[in-house]
């Protein structure tokens, strides 16, 4: 099956989800703890770059922790209901009627992980400079215009 551009939005979303754990261990750790993630998620590695205090870096730990069971229902909740679909695609194949109720379950989903990871946002926007706002914001503009060539293309 060939994905189009949406989906790869939606799976570039859902590894920034399933990133989330590796964030608060890059910053226990300095940094080293999200290797594994690959490059596209050093998460860490950009914190790195605002120059937070020690006090914030504990304050973004204590944020994360508190959301990390939610987190973690928002991904498996996401997981099976994708999961559904394609067996209920797989079932049916030559008519997509059935699938309707499938792909309600993982929009649902998609919608749940972004309210999620807006709220997430908001709680440590609220612990950073005016500076450091500025400075995501950046790297937020950049990101979506290396997104709009993709979609370009």
């Amino acid at each position: 099956m060939k994905l189009n551009k949406k989906w790869y939005v939606w799976i570039a979303l859902l590894l920034i989800c399933l990133s989330i754990p590796a964030f608060t261990q890059g910053l226990r750790s300095g940094g080293a703890g999200n290797r594994s993630m690959g490059r596209g998620f050093r998460i860490a590695a950009f914190l790195q770059e605002l120059d937070l205090t020690p006090t914030q870096k504990e304050q973004i730990r204590s944020v994360m922790m508190a959301y990390k069971p939610e987190i973690k229902t928002t991904v498996k909740e996401y997981l099976s209901s994708r999961f559904a679909l394609q067996q209920v695609m797989r079932a049916n194949p030559a008519h997509p009627a059935p699938w309707q109720d499938s792909f309600k379950r993982v929009t649902d989903a998609e919608w749940n992980g972004l309210l999620l990871k807006e709220r997430i946002h908001r709680d440590i926007f609220k612990l950073l400079t005016p500076d450091q706002i500025a400075k995501v914001e950046a790297k937020r503009g950049e990101v979506r215009s290396r997104i709009g060539k993709f979609l370009d293309r």
